[in-house]
């Protein structure tokens, strides 16, 4: 046998009608209301710029604060909701959520000067809004006790009538509009819940495969510099041989090693970006002049290629001094089998009026032969985007 209840013959078998009773029974319109008055009006009025206090106050007292204020809150409410014809949880009632932030905004209107001090970097306006604020909720607290108490009033005349607020065409309409507000704020919740839980799944996915990247990229920069460091050409251009059958000891642990052989990339790149950048200062300088050094190559293609690019990049970006060794940066490129060394090259923007730290990048393959060399606006450095 179906059962209705309420207003518009509300079908609680139905899930829809058991949320809703169930939603009525909890108040939640009423209950979310209440919790955001208590924070942002009652608990708002004592601890908002609680930072700006000429006391201090430890930041645990604002929160413990505020919470109490919201559980206090929740409280007597419900009590209020549950005896409407009580006179003193009416009382309280009004005194929590109308008297009290109305007392504690004249107040510091009052003492506002003796009570805070403003300072940062626009002190008038912190202050101006704080003023505002505390007069707002003055005038919200004296709209809010009015419509209470002309609230009770009619109820108590319905009451005495013999005409409770929900049988009166006014009052269902209020009960429906209030059922479908919590409905909303339900679906509300579940949506955001819903969405947040998507999002940060997605998060989470790409931080894990970030950090897989980061990992592999890492492993790469091992091996090519294992591979470096134990090759013959390292070992003429480097070592030369200190030992008696021209080789060295070393230890796969031994990271002061790849330090030493990424500082002799560094030298080299550095070396092939002054090339770069004296072929497009001097033409009397040619391509053919520069030679390979160290343990890396370059050939005469690559480096006419990067002066255009040079010549070209500074036309917007003017170099206020030359390729500087100095905040070099390395990034160990797996999928395409590269390592790019950089250096800086401080420059004008000559379109925004600004100065922008560039750099100068050489890109080595395997074979360290330089495939590369070019200009960029951003740092050479490993993007991080957790």
């Amino acid at each position: 046998m179906r059962s209705y209840v309420g207003c518009g013959g509300l079908k609680t078998d139905s899930v829809l009608g058991r949320l809703i009773i169930f939603l009525r029974k909890i108040s939640l319109f009423g209950t979310c209301f209440h919790i955001a008055w208590s924070l942002l009006v009652t608990a708002g009025t004592l601890f908002i710029y609680f930072n700006y206090l000429n006391v201090d106050l430890p930041v645990v007292i604002a929160y413990v604060g505020a919470t109490a204020f919201i559980v206090a809150g929740v409280v007597i409410w419900f009590k209020y909701r549950n005896d409407k014809q009580s006179s003193s949880i009416a009382l309280i009632y009004q005194i929590f959520y109308y008297y009290f932030p109305i007392a504690v905004s004249i107040i510091k209107l009052i003492f506002f000067d003796s009570l805070y001090s403003f300072g940062g970097m626009f002190p008038g306006l912190d202050a101006l809004g704080l003023f505002v604020y505390y007069i707002a909720v003055i005038v919200v607290c004296v709209i809010g006790c009015v419509c209470f108490n002309v609230v009770r009033i009619i109820r108590k005349k319905r009451t005495a009538a013999g005409r409770e607020a929900e049988e009166s065409v006014t009052g269902r309409f209020f009960v429906g509009l209030v059922d479908v507000i919590n409905v909303l704020i339900v679906v509300s919740v579940l949506v955001c819940a819903v969405g947040f839980g998507i999002s940060y799944g997605v998060e989470e996915t790409k931080k894990a495969m970030h950090r897989q990247d980061i990992a592999k990229d890492d492993e790469y920069r091992t091996q090519v510099l294992r591979e470096l460091i134990e090759s013959d050409v390292y070992e003429k251009a480097v070592w030369k041989g200190i030992n008696d059958d021209g080789t060295i000891e070393r230890s796969d642990s031994d990271i002061s090693l790849f330090d030493e052989a990424e500082e002799e990339l560094v030298f080299e790149a550095y070396t092939y970006m002054l090339y770069v950048e004296t072929l497009a200062k001097d033409s009397s300088f040619k391509a053919d002049d520069c030679q390979s050094i160290g343990v890396s190559s370059v050939t005469k293609e690559v480096l006419e290629n990067g002066r255009d690019d040079y010549i070209a990049f500074t036309k917007r970006y003017v170099p206020e001094r030359g390729v500087e060794k100095t905040d070099e940066g390395f990034h160990y490129d797996r999928k395409t089998q590269t390592v790019s060394v950089s250096a800086e090259l401080y420059c004008v923007d000559i379109q925004d009026n600004s100065t922008v730290h560039c750099c100068m990048v050489v890109v080595f393959d395997t074979k360290w032969k330089v495939i590369e060399i070019r200009c960029q606006e951003t740092p050479l450095k490993r993007y991080v985007p957790y």
